[in-house]
């Protein structure tokens, strides 16, 4: 940690010429990551700041709400992925085969959420609402 300081402190001081000191250093902001999320209110969070696109979807299809399941499919969750979508999309992901048992989780289901956007936009979700129930 002491070198990362120091590295930093060269760096204020080659950008500013202002030798750093202990009340002109910035503090490290320790930064969220998907796997940090674990409720609804930190999943729309890290949503609204960083994909900010995929939030009304989550509002669209879901309301937010982790339990939603669509009573005509195998759709579930706060972006309503269907089991074969959900396989599919862990698979690209990790490699391996997706427990269908945690489908629903929060921080997984933002995590496919944004890798499906980062490769096909808003395709997935381009046809509108349908009825939810829980």
């Amino acid at each position: 940690m002491k070198e990362i300081i120091t590295m930093f402190s060269m760096a204020i001081m080659t950008f500013t010429g202002i030798a750093p000191t202990k009340t002109n250093i910035p503090p490290i902001v320790e930064v969220m990551t998907v796997q940090d999320i674990s409720t609804i209110e930190e999943a729309q969070d890290y949503i609204n700041e960083f994909h900010p696109e995929l939030y009304n979807v989550a509002v669209c299809e879901s309301s937010w709400r982790a339990e939603a399941k669509n009573p005509i499919s195998s759709a579930t969750g706060i972006y309503q992925f269907l089991d074969s979508t959900a396989i599919w999309v862990y698979d690209q992901i990790y490699n391996q085969e997706l427990d269908i048992a945690n489908k629903n989780d929060i921080a997984l289901q933002v995590e496919m959420a944004i890798w499906l956007y980062e490769r096909y936009e808003l395709s997935q979700w381009s046809q509108p609402c349908g009825t939810l129930v829980v």
